[in-house]
């Protein structure tokens, strides 16, 4: 007589209705699909919602005291084409170009972006939570409107000392200075739906997950 045991048939079945292994195989699962859905996200996705603040940043060469690179006096050459018969005022006076100014805050906001993207991704695929991401996205998203804040205040501050350090500082370095700062203003506001996009993005993954989640439990009820 042979003493192979033979397992029963539902032994499988019972294996799979038992609450903790249901449990563990979701959680595996779940933790393969985060990877995979997280890998598929792209930092490209933030072109769309880009697209106005990439505007303002092409206008801002309009609107420059000074010579701008290529473009030359590109601001008084806008002022005759709208109006014809006006003249620059002349005078010694050569305004401080601060052109740069928007293209390295904007490249500073782009970078920020992108540490915000890879942190998302690092610790979304160890905690797909919505909190994790409202607190990675707000502290970027802090970081780029104190800089887009910061630079204002700083360029009025100059501009009150600049009063009592006369016309050429005055002309030539704070209102410069004021303008394109106020313009790193707008870029920065028009930058948030760049970040939300990126929330939205790995909420999607979140939410997912989440659902994926309540369904299996509600199995079990």
């Amino acid at each position: 007589m042979s003493n192979t045991t033979i397992k029963p048939k539902d032994s499988t079945t019972k294996n799979l209705l038992n609450p903790d292994v249901a449990n563990n195989e979701l959680e595996l699962e779940l933790e393969e699909y985060t990877r995979s859905a997280v890998r598929n996200i792209k930092f490209t996705v933030i072109l769309k919602p880009a697209l106005i603040s990439l505007i303002a940043l092409f206008i801002s060469f309009y609107l420059d005291l000074s010579e701008v690179p290529i473009l030359g006096n590109i601001t008084i050459d806008l002022a005759r084409s709208l109006f014809p018969s006006w003249q620059p005022a002349t005078g010694d006076i050569e305004p401080f170009r601060f052109w740069w100014l928007p293209i390295a805050v904007y490249s500073i906001f782009i970078l920020l972006a992108f540490l915000a993207f890879n942190k998302l991704k690092l610790e979304i695929i160890r905690t797909p939570a919505s909190g994790t991401i409202d607190r990675i996205i707000n502290s970027y998203t802090s970081v780029i409107d104190s800089l887009a804040t910061a630079l204002p205040l700083i360029g009025a501050a100059i501009l009150l000392i600049s009063i009592k350090l006369g016309e050429e500082i005055f002309l030539g370095l704070s209102v410069p200075f004021e303008v394109k700062a106020l313009i790193v203003l707008a870029l920065g506001k028009l930058f948030e739906p760049v970040m939300d996009q990126l929330g939205v993005e790995f909420q999607s993954v979140v939410n997912h997950v989440s659902d994926i989640r309540d369904k299996h439990f509600q199995e079990f009820k």
